[in-house]
């Protein structure tokens, strides 16, 4: 299966070189590796990772109170906007973390504890731009712990 773990990320992106693509085999697990902080951000204007999905090129974050991801390039640190999901109404809701597919295509999950923004799954295509819901139902305000299946994966 090719889904990186969602996790809650510190406010500073920190990269260990191509740890996250190839990971080192067991005989070198042991070995020093250099990490260097690529990109930073500002708490107060929002800017607060919440998930995190690699591909060989870029980091993709998702910014809990905002609704939006983000493209960092891993080579330069390049910060670029790349999706936007419904933005959450303050202190009503938030996004809960990011997977990549297969397919290239991009989920992510969206809590919300009211009626005027449709708490889900939302896909995100491979090039970035406007997030449809995927998946949602009304026992399910705060996605967390979902896994992509074959099917997502595979279209």
């Amino acid at each position: 299966m090719h889904v990186l773990r969602i996790w809650a990320l510190p406010v500073a992106l920190l990269t260990a070189a191509s740890c996250a693509t190839h990971p080192a085999p067991r005989s070198h697990a042991r070995e020093a590796f250099s990490a260097r902080f690529l990109a930073h951000f500002n708490p107060s204007k929002g800017e607060l990772p919440e998930g995190l999905a690699l591909t060989a090129e870029a980091a993709y974050l998702s910014f809990a109170p905002s609704a939006q991801v983000i493209k960092v390039d891993l080579n330069n640190g390049a910060i670029s906007p790349f999706g936007q999901l419904p933005v959450p109404i303050p202190k009503k809701g938030f996004v809960t973390g990011i997977a990549v597919a297969g397919t290239g295509e991009f989920y992510v999950g969206l809590a919300s504890f009211t009626p005027e923004i449709q708490a889900g799954v939302y896909r995100l295509p491979k090039t970035g731009g406007a997030a449809s819901l995927f998946a949602s139902d009304p026992a399910m305000p705060s996605p967390t712990r979902w896994l992509l299946t074959a099917r997502a994966l595979c279209g």
